[in-house]
């Protein structure tokens, strides 16, 4: 099982993800294994199942159809298939758009030119034939980032199991059967580069300079997932450094050790806007769910619907739907064309990526103080629901501040290409 696959449910296994973890899967495996058997369990996020064995891919890798990436700031623009975690979230620093879907779709998105290229492992050209597609590879030395893999088993299964078919899995269960497996997945990437060399697409190997403005462009998603584990002990001694100490320890070579810096104030903003809307359309899907149930289960076996039910339903979907428009546009999940993409050049996506954000963001403030004043003459006439009397002025006024919010999300974005424009500039 993929855990990026299910966003939001497991938080812990991202520390085998983040960028430049190693050069091989058997050793990233291995150790990721040996801090989930000695920290990870204990968090309990996978309740319910028994662990086999926790695991990694080979290093992930940058393909691309049409344009070779050089630099990060080639990047900026590009759509990828990702397979969420930490993938999906190193996207917004290094300026990429993350389509996040299934391995399988991979082939049909790039033959299609919905995406530009797809982040993989090398295994992942030969599996899925995209040797046939993929024009340009660029490797990172270890890693642009790494997927988490859980092999998992029905628990009343196991433990109907006969004793000595137990003793069988107990005994290659954990680090030996990570090894085992990231040692056949080191042998799929080798033959997917293999025919990716066949096929004669151009390999690039990231320079030193490549290597450094990932790493510090991606600190702050590091930083970003610690400080929200920051309270709880498991989270301080499974911090990336533990798993590089032990991948060290089975003579890989070492990589730097995170700082404790304090986050960014982008980092900052959008943990406290995935909080606060996040709680927002969780509060709101959440009511609904009681209210629908508790309204059916009254009406067909007491025959006393709930009065006034579908009227908070009305307001509840309402809430639900505004505190997602943030979200929505932080995470770049807005239906989007791109038939102009393909003639501009990448200063020209940046700019144009400018001043869409600031379009939207003058819409937003816009639809924003449309809905304030109609909030005021709402409360001015004393409009109210037919049923429960509910005064409608206060949810108009509410409604505005996650379309404010959403403008400023734009604002943000913009500043952000912006800077990653200068940036890209510079570098050249």
């Amino acid at each position: 099982m993929v855990h990026g696959y299910t966003p939001g449910r497991f938080v812990l296994t991202k520390v085998a993800e983040f960028p430049l973890l190693g050069t091989n899967a058997e050793a990233i495996s291995a150790a990721y294994a040996r801090v989930y058997d000695k920290y990870l369990h204990k968090a309990g996020e996978h309740k319910g199942v028994e662990v086999l064995s926790v695991f990694s891919q080979g290093p992930g890798q940058i393909y691309t159809t049409k344009k070779a990436v050089k630099s990060i700031g080639d990047l900026s623009g590009l759509k990828f298939r990702v397979g969420g975690g930490i993938a999906a979230d190193i996207a917004a620093p290094l300026g990429f758009i993350p389509l996040i879907k299934s391995a399988p779709e991979t082939y049909e998105l790039l033959s299609q030119g919905i995406a530009d290229g797809v982040l993989f492992s090398g295994e992942g050209v030969a599996g899925y034939k995209l040797d046939k597609l993929v024009k340009h590879a660029t490797f990172v030395p270890g890693g642009l980032y790494n997927t988490s893999f859980v092999m998992i088993m029905n628990p009343a299964r196991y433990n109907k199991l006969p004793p000595q078919d137990k003793k069988v899995i107990d005994a290659f269960r954990g680090e030996k059967l990570a090894s085992h497996i990231g040692r056949f997945w080191d042998e799929g990437d080798k033959l997917g580069t293999e025919v990716l060399k066949a096929s004669g697409a151009q390999i690039v190997q990231a320079d030193a300079a490549f290597v450094k403005a990932l790493q510090e462009r991606t600190r702050p998603v590091e930083q970003a997932w610690y400080k929200r584990r920051r309270r709880a002990s498991t989270a301080r001694r499974c911090w990336p450094s533990s798993a590089r100490r032990s991948r060290n320890s089975r003579r890989a070579s070492s990589r730097r050790r995170p700082g404790r810096a304090q986050m960014t104030r982008d980092s900052r903003f959008d943990a406290l806007l995935d909080l606060v809307m996040g709680y927002m359309g969780a509060f709101a899907i959440a009511s609904i769910m009681v209210l629908t149930t508790a309204d059916v289960v009254m009406r067909y076996f007491f025959n006393a619907p709930v009065k006034g039910a579908f009227e908070i339903t009305e307001i509840m979907l309402v809430a639900l739907i505004y505190a997602g428009m943030p979200l929505a546009s932080r995470k770049n999940m807005h239906v989007t064309t791109d038939f102009i993409d393909r003639i501009l050049p990448a200063r020209g996506l940046r700019l144009l990526a400018v001043a869409i954000h600031l379009l939207c963001a003058a819409t937003f403030s816009a639809a924003a103080w449309l809905l304030w004043v109609k909030a005021g003459k709402t409360a001015a006439v004393g409009l109210t629901t037919t049923e429960l009397r509910i005064q409608v002025a206060p949810f108009v006024y509410l409604v505005c501040a996650p379309l404010a919010v959403t403008a400023m999300v734009h604002i943000v974005k913009a500043w952000r290409a912006e800077v990653s424009s200068q940036d890209a500039s510079a570098g050249a």
